[in-house]
């Protein structure tokens, strides 16, 4: 085999190494976004989700309200509840322990999928804290005599 074929061959080797690892790389960035997809959630608030033409339909999502008081029904740890913002609402079903602080009227972040137009289905709940809390005194130790 002469120099000049020896040179062609070698040339060739490299770019099938370089088109493997350039579908090496795409595999694992593949692999990597569709890991990615079950974690990571979008936040908005329900008006947000209403005025988006069901554009998030079927994705993971925390959606952001404060419940109504018409609609709340709980039996056991199933809930059936309207969260509202703004003007939309969307029906949310729970199952499981909700917080002490999850009452008609509270701010709440609701975290799962719409399952059709107007149904959200969560599987975590978290109730909002009432921001309006008195500061207490200092325990008898704390202060100085």
């Amino acid at each position: 085999m002469n120099l000049m074929s020896q040179a062609k061959t070698q040339k060739g080797i490299r770019w099938i190494w370089v088109i493997f690892g350039l579908f090496a790389a795409f595999l694992v960035a593949a692999f990597g976004m569709k890991a990615i997809e079950g974690v990571v959630s979008f936040y908005m608030t329900v008006d947000e989700l209403a005025n988006s033409d069901g554009q998030y339909f079927g994705r993971r999502l925390k959606l952001a309200g404060y419940v109504l008081e018409e609609g709340f029904v709980q039996e056991r740890n199933r809930y059936e509840f309207l969260v509202a913002h703004e003007g939309h609402s969307i029906r949310v079903v729970y199952e499981g322990i909700a917080p002490d602080t999850f009452v008609p009227g509270v701010d709440v972040i609701v975290e799962g999928r719409t399952e059709d137009g107007n149904l959200f289905v969560a599987d975590h709940l978290m109730a909002k804290c009432a921001s309006k809390y008195e500061p207490g005194e200092a325990p008898a130790y704390w202060q100085s005599e």
